[in-house]
């Protein structure tokens, strides 16, 4: 006689699609559901390009949802909400902390640059800093 509490409980990729999608797509608490392990979960989800599709949808909706909450923020001028979505969104315009160089040109010489820096906290105000960096000649 087969002893059923020693036997792994067989879960359905219906069953596990249904609670990706009431879990938002979270494994753990999807596993924690159906009372399974979380590895478990994981390796149905790998090995089933179903479930996998279920589990990018619900994220994708729930991506949705951010930016439209985040949207709002923006249109009730949420300065924070601003600075965010410029950061994220509005890289290809300037907006961003952080650029990346590349430098060219003659290595005996220096090379000359200006920077404007806006306050993120009050983005009509601005600094410049002129510098200029001198590249040594490369080791060989």
């Amino acid at each position: 006689m087969v002893d059923k509490a020693k036997q792994p409980k067989r879960i359905t990729a219906k069953q596990i699609a249904e609670a990706l999608r009431k879990t938002g797509g979270f494994v753990t608490e999807t596993s924690r559901i159906l009372g399974v392990s979380h590895a478990n979960i994981c390796q149905r989800i790998k090995k089933s390009p179903e479930l996998q599709k279920v589990k990018a949808e619900v994220i994708e909706t729930h991506i949705d949802i951010a930016e439209s909450a985040l949207l709002k923020k923006i249109k009730k001028e949420n300065l924070k909400a601003i600075i965010f979505y410029l950061k994220t969104k509005g890289k290809h315009r300037g907006y961003t902390e952080n650029h990346n160089l590349t430098l060219a040109g003659d290595r005996d010489r220096p090379i000359v640059y200006e920077m404007e820096y806006v306050s993120a906290e009050n983005p009509s105000s601005t600094s410049r800093k002129t510098g200029s960096i001198f590249r040594p000649a490369q080791e060989i």
